[in-house]
């Protein structure tokens, strides 16, 4: 037995020592050692009772919810005073240990939210947001630089576009002063876009002297469109100023300050992450290794984000906290492993480091939470803290918002913490009982191959398990922000997640040893190796067409609604498992399964509905889109079809474009078929974009298709257009049918003799929905308009129609448009316009008095639903709403 005892003591580590009865106990210098390594591999364990400022966190974000809401409505003056009567009830409540205190401190954690929103929002009166107005006004300010300029070439976005597009450059500065007859002081954030090529370079911390136009930030004109006022409000942004030439930009003060020495920090490690040079001309490589290591999204080309877009991998093109977890990751690593530091040395180093990077880097929300959350752990293990993830990511979310209180309304923040929280509440228990095996052999029992084999077993299992949480948790934010989601992103991250790996990796090698000569420069060559990999790889990823599926935006309701039950159960399950062994304490079985189960297939159905239901009963609707000068209509019948009149516009814009995107906002299911009128390019320009996305028949006019054989522009267009494209003829008498919607070809008749003008031959569509009747004119002129006169004279068209799209943009053409607008007789005319109409205007006031017309220019797109009992229009832009009964 001695002798067995003596060769089994062999076995023990260094410092444990075995005991008379067998025992085993640790040597003092050991036992000291042991348990800084027991402190240092602690697994987050904490209880939801682990994180008290969760609850005073979310209550604090939730008054910032109510305020966005009340805006207008309740002052800050109201939210203050309402914060100091809750401080007082809160104060005798804990007095007298009333069980209501803990609800009344949550109302007041809400309170004071509220108030910090309000704050954020009450602009004083030389505030920019209060000086510009919507429309633009010649204005010269003093600003100071705020962030390195952009500089973007020429983008053509119409393929049609005949004038040349100016280069531009971009960047926001901070204004000063604005420089009026008696100049004065004012203060917020704008946008600056300088027309014309690149002037000489000027850097952050300058002061300018700015001469063009200020506006407000334009809103969101045509549905599924982006609200660049909103978008711009949530930056800090109040304004734009559109300068038309590099000479209206003038250098007063070359005084740099601390946004200046900042820049310099962030050009000095541009130079130790590239080779001498590299920046002059960037490629897509040394754009996307600058956005991954130093935060400069900026500079990414759109081609190299669409791709990361299509593989799910979006975060890593940017700074966040994957690339500051492996920041701390490393720097713990080298501390405490290769130089053999202790704990309090290694977090005293990453600390450091980490609180350097997020100041090099763009202060973002996912930094700023990943940089809190990890000086937090650094502190912790400093002071041999037990971690409690939880408790510190509430604690990031509202110092993040109340520095910053619009940032709660950011698609980064929202993304940032729900994953994060995800992560941290889901995959540990995921992962324990995926691995849970009471088989598994000890690791010092098992051999090198099979101590390998299993460690990369895990590696794969636990990045999938983080993929999979991941992409779920994010698949609700991304569909209600950008209408889009990565059905395959789970598995393209696993391939994408260790290129990006290696890529920060080595970027952060290169720039802590970048100076170094030989290493510098075989670090650089590394470096730009496995950014061409990475690119490449996300690129063949991306490539397939159903990487990225486009849908409709779901309500917000149904959104955040999800987070809550998803989470609520979670915590309602950890509660009854605690209380599972308690017998007198614990509900019944399938009470436990019903409170857990019913909320989550509540959730389900609600999704279902929100998939399936916009094909079933959704009122048709007209709706014309706002273009520009040009013209793009739709009717959606109750099934979600869609017939399109026309998609072009003259500007330089793909109106093809602003036809997908509001199809998807309006639960489009399917293209019927695209009309174009005739053969102008603003009313046809979007139709390659169109075409390419859903397979639909072309239907134009006779004389269209031979145009194709000796017009450029027409050429241009069949060049353009899908191989597999479908053009189909259609002239008067015409008929099509959708579920509930009838469309008749009035115009122009089969024979119509070739001498006519392009305009006159335009297509000529009414449209009957229910009791409403619609008149589609293309850009008709006189000739037309007295054809179409003569054919309802002699009873073969009825022209009367409730609503009138108005011929040639609302152009009017004295008697010829007298007589045509008498006889259709119009409750209400809607003109696709890029400019006022004021002809068309008074035209209509002396034949009709009353008759409402309204003009895309001024109200965006307009949208009108056909009720069985009549029709009512709301445009975009609110200016009220009309209806039937109004006439």
């Amino acid at each position: 037995m001695d002798a067995h005892r003596e060769t089994a003591g062999d076995r023990w580590p260094a410092g444990v020592q075995q005991g008379a009865g067998g025992e085993l106990s640790c040597a003092p210098e050991a036992a000291a050692e042991e348990r800084l390594l027991i402190d240092e591999r602690r697994p987050t364990q904490e209880k939801a009772s682990r994180a008290p400022l969760l609850f005073p966190a979310l209550a604090f974000l939730c008054g910032m919810v109510i305020s966005e809401r009340l805006i207008g409505v309740v002052s800050q003056a109201g939210w203050l005073i309402a914060l100091l009567v809750s401080v007082i009830v809160v104060g005798v409540m804990l007095a007298r240990s009333s069980p209501a205190g803990g609800a009344a401190l949550l109302l007041c954690c809400a309170l004071a939210g509220a108030a910090r929103h309000a704050a954020s929002v009450n602009y004083p009166a030389n505030h920019v947001a209060r000086l510009a107005s919507a429309e633009s006004t010649l204005t010269r300010v003093t600003a100071e630089v705020i962030t390195a300029p952009s500089h973007y070439s020429q983008e053509i976005h119409n393929p049609f576009t005949f004038f040349s597009v100016e280069p531009r450059t971009r960047f926001l500065a901070e204004v000063r002063t604005f420089d009026a007859d008696e100049p004065f002081a004012a203060k917020g954030v704008i946008r600056v876009t300088v027309l014309g090529e690149p002037m000489a370079e000027f850097r952050p911390g300058q002061r300018l002297r700015l001469t063009g136009w200020l506006t407000k930030p334009k809103a969101a004109r045509n549905p599924g469109e982006v609200d660049w006022a909103q978008w711009n409000r949530l930056q800090g942004v109040s304004a734009t100023l559109l300068v038309p030439a590099p000479a209206h930009v003038e250098v007063i003060d070359s005084t740099n300050g601390w946004r200046g020495r900042l820049d310099a920090a962030r050009a000095t490690a541009r130079g130790l992450l590239f080779e001498p040079g590299a920046m002059a001309e960037p490629t897509p490589e040394t754009q996307a290794l600058e956005a991954m290591v130093l935060g400069q999204r900026s500079s990414v080309p759109r081609a190299v984000n669409e791709a990361f877009l299509r593989t799910g991998s979006i975060h890593y093109l940017t700074v966040s906290g994957f690339h500051v977890g492996i920041l701390a990751a490393a720097m713990w690593f080298v501390v405490r492993r290769l130089l053999r530091r202790g704990v309090t040395a290694a977090g005293a180093v990453t600390l450091i480091v980490l609180i350097a990077y997020a100041a090099l880097a763009e202060a973002t929300a996912p930094v700023m939470r990943a940089t809190i959350v990890g000086s937090l752990v650094c502190v912790a293990a400093m002071t041999r803290r037990p971690h409690a993830i939880l408790n510190w990511l509430a604690l990031a979310a509202g110092v993040i918002c109340a520095i910053s209180p619009l940032e709660l309304f950011r698609p980064g923040f929202q993304l940032s913490f729900v994953l994060t929280a995800a992560l941290v509440v889901f995959v540990p228990v995921l992962w324990r009982r995926l691995t849970a095996r009471e088989d598994t052999p000890p690791s010092d029992a098992a051999s090198w191959p099979a101590l390998f084999g299993r460690w990369a077993a895990r590696f794969v299992g636990g990045l999938a398990l983080v993929n999979v949480v991941a992409w779920l948790m994010a698949i609700p934010l991304t569909l209600l922000h950008f209408g889009q989601f990565a059905p395959l992103a789970p598995m393209q991250s696993m391939v994408v997640t260790p290129l990006a790996l290696v890529n920060v990796l080595l970027g952060f090698a290169a720039l802590a040893f970048g100076a170094v000569p030989w290493v510098g420069a075989a670090l650089r060559a590394a470096v730009d190796g496995a950014s061409y990999v990475l690119l490449a790889a996300v690129g063949w990823l991306g490539a397939p067409d159903f990487a990225l599926v486009e849908a409709s935006l779901p309500a917000a309701w149904l959104v955040y609604g999800t987070y809550v039950v998803v989470f609520a159960v979670v915590g309602r399950w950890a509660a009854l498992r605690a209380r599972r062994d308690d017998s007198s304490s614990a509900p019944p079985a399938r009470q436990r399964q019903v409170a857990l189960v019913a909320p989550l297939l509540a959730v389900l159905v609600a999704w279902g509905g929100w998939v399936f239901w916009p094909r079933f009963g959704a009122t048709p609707e007209l709706v014309v889109l706002d273009v520009g000068h040009g013209s793009a209509a739709m009717i959606r019948d109750s099934r979600g079809v869609a017939w399109l009149f026309d998609a072009g516009s003259l500007a330089n814009r793909d109106a093809g474009e602003i036809v997908n995107d509001a199809s998807r906002a309006l639960g489009v299911r399917r293209i019927g078929a695209l009309t174009v009128s005739h053969a102008n390019f603003d009313h046809f320009s979007g139709a390659p974009t169109i075409l390419r996305q859903a397979n639909a028949p072309l239907l134009v006019s006779p004389y269209f298709e031979r145009l194709t054989k000796t017009d450029p522009i027409m050429r241009r267009l069949v060049d353009l257009l899908p191989a597999d494209r479908r053009i189909e003829t259609v002239a008067a008498g015409a008929r099509f049918e959708l579920a509930d919607v009838e469309i008749e070809t009035l115009w122009p008749p089969p024979d119509l003799d070739a001498a006519w003008e392009t305009n006159d031959r335009s297509l000529v569509f009414r449209v009957r929905s229910g009791p409403t009747r619609v008149l589609i004119t293309g850009d008709i002129e006189e000739a037309a308009m007295r054809g179409l006169l003569a054919r309802a004279a002699a009873g073969e068209i009825d022209l009367e129609s409730d609503i009138l799209v108005a011929p040639h943009h609302g152009a009017w053409i004295d008697g010829a448009s007298d007589d045509f607008y008498r006889s259709v007789n119009p409750a209400l005319v809607i003109a696709s316009a890029g400019k006022e109409t004021p002809r068309l205007t008074a035209g209509l006031g002396f034949l009709f008095g009353e008759c409402p017309a309204m003009s895309t220019r001024d109200c965006g797109a307009i949208r009108v639903r056909l009720g069985r009992a009549g029709w009512s229009v709301t445009p975009t832009i609110p200016a009220g709403e009309v209806t039937s009964d109004d006439r």
